[in-house]
């Protein structure tokens, strides 16, 4: 395939890329983690837009008192001379300054509730960089045209597809790990500094967004004899990190008190015995099967046979090390782990689809791809089927019935409520919560295709 082809049809790969994008982002906010983490990024945005981006030490927060805060276990409270807020700081807090230039540079009002389609934008640019880096990465084994094998088989997987533009912490992290990997191969093949150094700097540069790219260095390291560019990776990784712990200490301890304490937190099901290791690869299975999609799983799997050994390991590796690390997450459904699926998909694919006839490899991954759309509506249609309506549909009802500054506890059906809080912008809670004495005289919920939102008594 000549140069100026190949950059066409990448060119064509990235718009369909940006428009299926464009699709998610339009989509109506659902009760999944999706739904969850869209809205909390354009809360957190109005609040950066309220009192600016260095209170709390940059950390996204939500004032105490202030609707919208219900179903937020992972927020604690913090005091400053001015007030008091519900902050979060499991992670670096540069994803969330995205969500607020995103709305900022669009000209967006901080107040409407579509304001998380305009935070989203900048996440939707950081899926296109992720799959102009797997290009890039691809180029080195497989050559510029083939490459784009692997790029199209990343792009239409079912995960990539429904949630690879929406805002989320895995989203703007994987082109630094994709393009430290792409520099990390070439180091291997030419071992020059050069290449060692760029992978460093994706590294750090993902490390500012979360933990993902320390396990995927740990991997990196361990797959390399040479000892000192491993621990360069791995210091790499882990200075972002250190500086994150720093920045959030004045602010007192992160959530679970600690961050040692964290890590067991999160392993605490495996510990415990309440979700066996057995159990749990289960879990990983089936979320595979549906984020990859069937057919794209099989040729990952024959394409292991053909891929590059040294750099099949890291990927491989950095991906199950990071989801095992966060055991307890990873068996629930916040899909947006799954993303670090595509790069191993994208390798694998590439790996055994370049052993074929150009014509019939283009043929097999166009057919593929769209096998992976039908997953990516499956999936939409299947996180969005509901006895409730859909949180946008609902909004104006909420806010007719539950008083401003009021709390309402929604029942258990409407999942992840977050939704419901930010599109009615009212303060919804779980009613599990009531138990733990959220309010004493909260307003209780419910819902009936006859009568709709309620206040039964």
């Amino acid at each position: 395939m000549s140069r100026a082809r190949t950059l066409a049809v990448l060119a064509a790969l990235l718009l369909a890329a940006a428009l299926c994008g464009l699709h998610s982002i339009r989509s109506p906010l659902g009760r999944d983690f999706s739904g969850y983490q869209s809205s909390f990024f354009a809360l957190s945005a109005s609040q950066y837009d309220r009192h600016g981006l260095t209170r709390w030490n940059g950390y996204p927060a939500l004032e105490e008192g202030s609707p919208c805060i219900g179903g937020m276990d992972d927020l604690v409270q913090a005091h400053d001379a001015r007030g008091s807020a519900l902050v979060y700081r499991n992670h670096p807090p540069t994803a969330f300054w995205l969500g607020y230039l995103g709305i900022a540079a669009t000209g967006g009002d901080f107040r409407s509730p579509q304001r998380h389609r305009m935070a989203a934008l900048p996440f939707l640019a950081a899926h296109l960089l992720t799959l102009l880096a797997m290009w890039w990465w691809l180029a080195a084994p497989f050559g510029a045209g083939r490459a784009l094998l692997g790029t199209l088989a990343a792009a239409s997987t079912p995960i990539a597809l429904h949630s690879g533009a929406l805002p989320n912490l895995e989203n703007p992290a994987l082109p630094g790990v994709v393009f430290a990997l792409g520099a990390w191969a070439r180091w291997q093949d030419q071992p020059r500094a050069r290449w060692l150094v760029c992978s460093a700097l994706g590294l750090a540069a993902a490390s500012c967004v979360t933990f993902a790219p320390l396990f995927f260095a740990g991997a990196m390291a361990l797959a390399t004899r040479n000892r000192r560019a491993g621990a360069l990776l791995l210091v790499a990784a882990l200075l972002p990190l250190l500086l994150h712990a720093w920045n959030a200490q004045p602010l007192g301890a992160l959530n679970t008190g600690s961050l040692s304490s964290r890590p067991l937190e999160l392993l605490r099901p495996m510990i415990d015995g309440s979700l066996p290791p057995w159990r749990w690869l289960s879990i990983q299975l089936q979320h595979l099967a549906q984020s990859a999609g069937l057919p794209w799983l099989i040729v990952g799997l024959a394409g292991a046979w053909f891929a590059p050994r040294r750099v099949l390991l890291a990927v491989t590796g950095g991906m199950l090390l990071y989801w095992l690390a966060f055991y307890r997450h990873t068996a629930e459904e916040q899909w947006q782990f799954q993303l670090w699926i595509t790069p191993l998909i994208g390798l694998c694919a590439a790996a055994v689809l370049t052993r074929l006839p150009q014509r019939t490899a283009w043929i097999s991954a166009v057919a593929l791809a769209l096998f992976g759309v039908f997953g990516a509506l499956r999936m939409e249609a299947r996180l969005q089927q509901h006895a409730l309506p859909a949180p946008e549909q609902c909004a104006q009802a909420l806010r007719a019935l539950v008083p401003e500054g009021a709390t309402a506890l929604l029942p258990a059906a409407a999942g992840k409520d977050l939704s419901y809080a930010y599109q009615s912008d009212r303060d919804l809670r779980p009613a599990s919560h009531e138990a733990q004495g959220v309010r004493r005289a909260s307003l209780r919920l419910a819902w009936d295709a006859e009568r709709g939102w309620h206040c039964p008594r």
